[in-house]
């Protein structure tokens, strides 16, 4: 039987003065790569004596960054501590179930890359939600659409941000255990390179770190299958204790905790507004130098996204094999039952201890995830806050160096604001269920918009604002009465227990059974899945924005015999349905803002060129 000594032992001596020395090396990378991509762009603009567009070089790289770089960014931007550190936590606790909706995944992907991304690259704006000024001829859509990107991507950077800290300090003895130290290292780190160096300096840096998450987690698998007795006991074990089996639950009700339709349509909704309608992601898409180059990023990112997230999936399983023959870590007694999103850190120093530097380049592993999502948050809601809300104001009155300096102020700011945030992260939860949690809450209705936009030509501001506020309103309702219940907080399966001592109980496979279902005493509406409310976002914005439009037209796309106008034509030009009629170039409010003049037309130096001989140089 495991004793409370074997508890306090095992993660002692597992960072030493190496394993520090590495991951401070790791840091100075980091570092390293803002401040040069900062002197590189303050040298040019010297020697060459041009003035560059500020914002944009800031947050769209100059618009010719590579294919690799950019690839790499965006799978370690949104695989992030939530995939290094969340997702085999739950694998481990709930089973195979959380494998589909990275399958969904790459079908968010594809949505994203065949239907919106020709739309998003002709805008040729570094706020993607200049789109909504442009559709519905409404500023106030594009404002309202702006700010709920903020308030969701605060408290997701703020997530995030937490769930590595936590888990670190957990084996380390950096203050005692506790996790604001390592809150504040990933926060400082972050805002300093990327502040300084802009898109540039996040892509790169991105590039450097997805050498350490992908080395990290081969080391992982490789070491869990040799260290738990073989592949074929890793999957014995997970039939026998019913991992397996979530992935197959064919029950079509909602109010469950999972199954394989939640995970299909959930995980569609979440991963479309990470991956498709999000400002990290087209903002990098539109980095790239034609659309063409976007897509191949597109095609690149899928299995590269896929792999590494099956990888995830089997670490939870191999900890699952692993820590079989002790006390199952989530069922150990008093203060040594750990929290779900330690488990990756416990299960990796228990491994790796045995060889000096490989805790150490776990830990730059998992620093990595964050630090490379992190920085992209940041970069992304400064883009936003300054072109959509504070350019139109007074960005005239200032030149290029002021606009540069304003921007990067900006990026210190929401790194602040992030950080002070994560220090609120523990009432969330698991870091899973928080990242889908208000993720979802706020991005599944903006998703909803979008898709109103691009798939109801007849849908207009009035409408589209209503049906995006009364969908805001019941997700984050949803959200909010399932963090204050948790109805399915006890819902985990058990491993083996035999070790954790005579008072240890485990549920029965009925009781597990009922417990699927949530807490019967908690108000049905909220023991919905936590994974449905970005669906139900985007399904309710489709639906009564259409119908709302429906019965209320708009007088300006109608004459009087009922006939469409030039009106409707030019809003028809920012959906799918677009005709070779229709123009961008109708007047707003009398007149064209300036600039939206200057957009109305695709970008000469972007061109939708599908004869481009790709070289060496757009890769790399």
């Amino acid at each position: 039987m495991t004793t409370e000594d074997d508890y306090r032992n095992e993660s002692n001596g597992a960072f030493i003065w190496i394993d520090y020395l590495l991951f401070g090396l790791f840091l100075c990378i980091s570092l390293t790569v803002g401040v040069f991509h900062a002197w590189k762009a303050w040298r040019n603009r010297r020697i060459k004596h041009q003035e560059s567009n500020a914002s944009k070089l800031l947050y769209q790289g100059d618009g010719e960054m590579p294919i690799i770089p950019i690839a790499l960014s965006l799978l370690t931007t949104f695989l992030s501590g939530v995939t290094m550190l969340g997702t085999p936590s739950e694998l481990y606790a709930r089973g195979l179930h959380f494998w589909v909706y990275y399958l969904m995944g790459c079908v968010a992907f594809a949505i994203s890359g065949f239907l919106f991304l020709p739309i998003f690259y002709n805008l040729q704006c570094i706020s993607i939600y200049e789109y909504f000024e442009r559709r519905f001829h409404s500023k106030f859509c594009r404002l309202i659409a702006s700010f709920l990107f903020e308030v969701s991507s605060c408290f997701y950077m703020a997530v995030v941000l937490y769930g590595p800290a936590t888990a670190l300090a957990k084996v380390t003895n950096v203050a005692d255990g506790k996790d604001w130290p390592w809150i504040l290292c990933i926060g400082v780190v972050c805002t300093f390179y990327t502040s300084i160096g802009g898109l540039k300096a996040v892509v790169w840096t991105d590039t450097i770190q997805a050498f350490f998450m992908y080395l990290g987690v081969g080391i992982m698998i490789v070491k869990g299958i040799v260290d738990s007795g073989g592949l074929a006991r890793v999957f014995e074990i997970a039939s026998e204790t019913r991992r397996l089996e979530t992935a197959t639950w064919l029950n079509p009700t909602p109010f469950q905790y999972t199954s394989f339709w939640i995970a299909i349509f959930g995980g569609l909704a979440f991963w479309l507004s990470l991956y498709g309608l999000n400002q990290m992601a087209i903002q990098r898409y539109c980095s790239l130098p034609s659309e063409r180059h976007a897509k191949i990023v597109i095609c690149i990112t899928v299995p590269a996204f896929l792999v590494l997230g099956s990888c995830a999936c089997f670490i939870g399983i191999i900890a699952l094999s692993y820590f079989y023959d002790t006390c199952d870590p989530f069922y150990r007694p008093g203060d040594y039952k750990i929290k779900p999103d330690q488990l990756v850190i416990l299960f990796a120093v228990k491994m790796l201890k045995i060889l000096p530097g490989l805790p150490g380049l776990f830990l730059a592993c998992i620093f990595s995830a964050t630090l490379s999502t992190f920085s992209s948050g940041m970069n992304s809601q400064a883009a936003v806050l300054w072109e959509d809300f504070l350019k139109p104001l007074f960005g005239h009155k200032l030149d290029n160096d002021q606009v540069a300096l304003l921007n990067k102020l900006l990026v210190v700011g929401f790194g602040v604001i992030a950080t002070a945030l994560a220090f609120l992260a523990p009432v969330l939860g698991g870091i899973v269920q928080a990242c889908f949690s208000f993720m979802g809450a706020l991005s599944g209705p903006l998703v909803g918009f979008f898709f109103l936009g691009a798939l109801v030509p007849f849908a207009h501001k009035w409408p589209a604002l209503i049906s995006l506020v009364i969908s805001a309103a019941i997700t984050v309702f949803l959200i909010v009465g399932q963090t204050i219940t948790k109805p399915y907080a006890n819902f985990v399966f058990p491993s083996n227990t035999t070790n954790c001592g005579p008072n240890v109980t485990v549920p029965s496979n009925e009781l597990l059974d009922s417990m699927r279902f949530g807490d019967p005493d908690a108000f049905i509406l909220f023991r919905m899945s936590s994974y449905i409310p970005p669906f139900i976002g985007i399904v309710l914005v489709i639906i009564l924005g259409a119908l709302i439009s429906l019965c209320w037209k708009d007088p300006d796309c109608y004459d009087a015999n009922g006939n469409y106008t030039d009106a409707y034509r030019h809003r028809r030009y920012y959906t799918l349905f677009r005709k070779p009629g229709d123009s961008p170039d109708e007047l707003l409010d009398g007149q064209l803002s300036y600039e939206l003049q200057q957009k109305a037309k695709v970008h000469p130096d972007k061109k939708h060129d599908y004869k481009h001989e790709h070289t060496v140089g757009d890769f790399f």
